[in-house]
């Protein structure tokens, strides 16, 4: 999954321990704020966005579309990437 992807490339900047604790605590609300963009977004808009850590070590770009599924409006990841690496995800994989 694609978290598992951004936790990798946040603890080789920020060590095993502090990235694992940076991957726990700023994902979960960066997550938040994205899905409320998308909430707000037309179906077949295109929603990119850079979240930064507050000391700047990392920055990670969020890039979905809104697609019209059977159960409504569904929310397909396009890229990630942890400062300008694009990391492996799974084509049209949804949001947590």
């Amino acid at each position: 999954m694609w978290i598992d992807e951004v936790e990798k490339e946040l603890k080789q900047i920020y060590g095993p321990i502090n990235g694992g604790f940076v991957a726990h605590t700023i994902i979960p609300s960066f997550i938040t704020d994205y899905k409320r963009m998308l909430d707000e977004a037309s179906v077949g808009e295109t929603v990119e966005e850079v979240y930064q850590t507050e000391d700047k070590k990392a920055q990670i770009k969020l890039v979905a579309t809104v697609d019209k599924g059977p159960s409504g409006e569904e929310h397909r990841l396009l890229s990630v990437s942890v400062n300008n690496r694009d990391l492996e995800i799974t084509p049209g994989e949804k949001l947590p």
